[in-house]
């Protein structure tokens, strides 16, 4: 998947809406939550990425 952090985000937030409609059948529950694994593992990601960057300015490693 090849998606940065804000547009994953995002789209993190719409499945959060979905999902929460009750009327939503099992098998787009079902999709909904597999993509949004995906977009989590992207997230944490760029946070990891983010995080050394921000170690390397700061503490100069």
């Amino acid at each position: 998947m090849s998606i940065k952090l804000e547009p994953a985000m995002k789209r993190l937030n719409e499945i959060s809406v979905l999902m929460n409609n009750d009327d939503l059948p099992l098998e787009e529950a079902v999709k909904l939550y597999s993509e949004a694994n995906e977009l989590i593992t992207v997230c944490k990601a760029d946070m990891k990425d983010a995080q050394l960057v921000l170690k390397e300015l700061f503490m100069g490693e």
